[in-house]
């Protein structure tokens, strides 16, 4: 085993800051094959994207800001990048020969060769909190020292070393950090509307919904469920548009055969244009939106044929959707209903449609 050790810095005033702490550095006795692949996943690693802003408040009475990648952030980023190269990274807390609590990084490589720092952690003492804060920071700090990738020191730091800390990260992206660690998916569905702000939030949290079925369609009928419904309207209207937030949500209302013919024509007729724009700008946004409207108004018309409810002249849009296929009279695959203007064609399709039927006489 080689092994490197590194000195506190001879500073007088050195405080047991973990940063001046002593740190050890060991390899395995052959690196040839751990390097050849960490060589690979450097190559492929980038610096993390900086996910929280913080204020701090010095103990000289002096405040500044910045922005850093939270751990969970760097990891996730790293991961699989590292396992990709047969690589895989962990952090045990571990003692030295004097009994302290040291902090273990360890990359270990799937030939097993492997390679680590471990750095001495500060005594627990009674502050929990201090303690973990200071945990965490060193953590973030072996990792992105072992990989080579930067992130700006967060407040965890700063608690250690004693200055006041406030948490100024815009709501939203809080909100999305809270929608990833909610195991609930109803609060993660809340969290992910409360903090949708822009395209690719807006898309997946209508995939999110999708994702939740079983969990809303138990709450429909609910108070709980309307409520719902409107968080997710507001988050998409936030993040896609007006447009997009009346589309969902009045599919997520469509009740029978009545309402998914209005439904079909105003997807056609006042939608079609912004909805061509999405399909062309946005298409995984659009294939999202006409997945959930297709799934709602197969609903509505389930529904619809348990009430024994009578089909709607007008409604063959959304008979495609269900009814076999057959070729008519220029080969084209059709269905017995007619086109499906939402699953198939499209808005371009759906405009056309409405168009004709708009100038068919009055019988």
């Amino acid at each position: 085993m080689n092994e490197i050790v590194r000195q506190p810095a001879a500073d007088p005033n050195w405080n047991g800051s973990p940063t001046h702490s002593v740190s050890i550095a060991r390899e395995s006795p052959e690196t040839g094959q751990i390097a050849f692949a960490l060589v690979s996943a450097l190559s492929k690693l980038r610096n993390p994207p900086r996910n929280r802003s913080v204020e701090v408040s010095t103990r000289g009475g002096g405040k500044y800001s910045f922005r850093y990648a939270t751990l969970d952030k760097i990891l996730d980023m790293a991961r699989p990048v590292l396992a990709a190269e047969g690589l895989v990274l962990f952090q045990p807390i571990s003692t030295n020969e004097k009994g302290g609590l040291v902090l273990v990084t360890r990359l270990l490589h799937r030939s097993g060769e492997w390679m680590e720092t471990s750095i001495p952690l500060p005594t627990p003492g009674g502050d929990p909190q201090s303690f973990g804060s200071a945990v965490t920071y060193l953590r973030r700090y072996a990792v992105t020292a072992l990989l080579g990738i930067a992130s700006d020191e967060d407040d965890d730091a700063n608690r250690a070393a004693g200055n006041h800390v406030k948490d100024v990260t815009p709501r939203h992206e809080r909100l999305r950090d809270e929608a990833g660690r909610a195991t609930d998916p109803l609060q993660a569905l809340t969290a992910k509307a409360k903090g949708a702000r822009d395209v690719d939030d807006g898309t997946d949290l209508i995939r999110a919904w999708a994702n939740a079925t079983a969990a809303t369609e138990a709450l429909r009928g609910q108070p709980e469920w309307e409520t719902l419904v409107r968080h997710v309207g507001l988050g998409l209207r936030n993040s896609l548009g007006q447009m997009c937030a009346s589309a969902f949500v009045r599919a997520a209302r469509l009740a029978g055969p009545e309402d998914v013919a209005a439904f079909e024509a105003v997807w056609g007729g006042e939608w079609a244009h912004t909805l061509m724009m999405m399909q062309e700008e946005a298409p995984d946004t659009y294939r999202a939106l006409q997945s959930h409207v297709v799934s709602q108004i197969r609903r509505a018309r389930r529904a619809g044929a348990e009430a024994g409810a009578a089909p709607v002249a007008g409604s063959g849009e959304a008979a495609a959707i269900e009814a076999p296929s057959q070729p008519d009279e220029g080969g084209i695959r059709t269905s017995a209903g007619g086109r499906g203007a939402v699953s198939e064609g499209g808005p371009r399709r759906a405009a056309r449609s409405a168009e004709r039927r708009r100038a068919e006489p009055v019988a």
